[in-house]
């Protein structure tokens, strides 16, 4: 199942900006500008319990990008590390393992294939739909930095937008 709105002021400005594959910004919600991203996959829940022995000790400890150490299972210490989404890494796709990423993600050759549907070429990867890192659980200081970044990312847009004119160089 797919998601796809319009809800958000930069919709139709030919530039995608929901922070998902092959956009330009991390300006609005994942799947809230469709007429310039496309429709999206719906966003899949994250992995959050604090079942690990380690977990609540201040150190992340599930051993994905950003943890400190490797003890727990991922998802396992989510008051340390937050919520946490697994790869995809499947070898279904035609070409698979031919020696050529054919998944159409950064740093791939072709777009030939699903995402994660080459694994053996181009390894494990995020699935699109999951939300982006922190995005879940954010604490109030990352929300303010990112309401801070977004609206000077706005900004930087609109003056982007406006028309430039064609001013002399001011005589010596």
């Amino acid at each position: 199942m797919n998601q796809c709105g319009d809800a958000n002021e930069w919709s139709g400005d030919s530039v995608c900006d929901d922070g998902g594959p092959k956009s330009s910004y991390d300006i609005c919600d994942f799947g809230a500008d469709c007429k310039d991203c496309g429709a999206r996959p719906e966003v899949i829940p994250g992995i959050c319990t604090n079942d690990c022995s380690f977990s609540n000790d201040g150190e992340c400890d599930d051993g994905a990008p950003g943890s400190s150490w490797d003890l727990c299972d991922l998802g396992t210490d989510c008051n340390d590390c937050g919520e946490r989404f697994p790869d995809i890494c499947e070898n279904d796709c035609r070409d698979a393992d031919d020696g050529w990423c054919d998944d159409g993600a950064p740093g791939s050759d072709f777009d030939i294939c699903e995402l994660g549907s080459d694994c053996g070429d181009c390894g494990p990867r995020t699935h699109p739909g999951a939300a982006r890192p922190g995005s879940v659980t954010k604490k109030k200081n990352d929300i303010l930095k990112q309401n801070i970044l977004g609206e000077k990312m706005r900004q930087v847009k609109k003056d982007l937008k406006k028309p430039v004119s064609k001013k002399t160089r001011p005589k010596p």
